[in-house]
């Protein structure tokens, strides 16, 4: 190889570098790993859960594949924070906002709490919600945030997170999802 052929070949990576960072940095308001950062969208997607024109029950972004309930009526969407209170203290805020087509509602959830490794705890909690949420840990010491939708029909919605306290960022492809019809589950 020519130094002209690696010359531009170390440009062209460089040039790829800073695109890819650009890209990942957008949905960052404020300093990376920095106390009161802002990341948007680290969760967003749309769920079906009837059979329509459009085809049978789906999702979109970032939801797994959502199989037909026997109703659409009183389901659960719990997310999985990646906390752990067997091994993590931290804190976190999440704010999740959308529209729910069929309970005819604004989603807007704020959660707050703490992942306390020491007493194994979730403590100083609070859930601000148009609908039924709530967080709570599963029997593994996982941290959840459920939202429940009274008649899931069409669903689109979005998660933000602000790292605050002691806690760390969380990002896109941190949170795990799962539907039920119960108010909790076990990651």
């Amino acid at each position: 190889m020519s130094t002209l052929s690696a010359a531009l070949l170390n440009y062209t990576n460089k040039v790829k570098a800073k695109i890819n960072k650009i890209i990942t940095d957008k949905d960052i308001i404020g300093v990376d790993g920095v106390r009161g950062t802002y990341y948007r969208n680290i969760f967003k997607g749309f769920i079906r859960t009837v059979t329509t024109a459009e085809g049978g029950p789906g999702v979109d972004g970032d939801f797994p594949p959502v199989t037909a309930f026997a109703d659409n009526l009183n389901i659960y969407v719990h997310f999985r924070i990646p906390y752990n209170f067997n091994v993590d203290s931290k804190m976190f805020w999440l704010n999740i906002k959308g529209y729910s087509f069929g309970n005819g509602q604004i989603i807007n959830t704020t959660a707050v709490g703490y992942s306390y490794a020491p007493t194994k705890q979730l403590l100083n909690t609070q859930v601000s919600s148009v609908q039924t949420a709530e967080l709570y840990a599963d029997t593994n010491g996982n941290i959840v945030l459920s939202l429940l939708f009274s008649t899931l029909y069409y669903a689109t919605l979005e998660i933000d997170s602000m790292m605050v306290g002691n806690g760390t960022p969380i990002k896109r492809g941190m949170l795990q999802v799962k539907y039920s019809k119960s108010n909790r589950v076990v990651f």
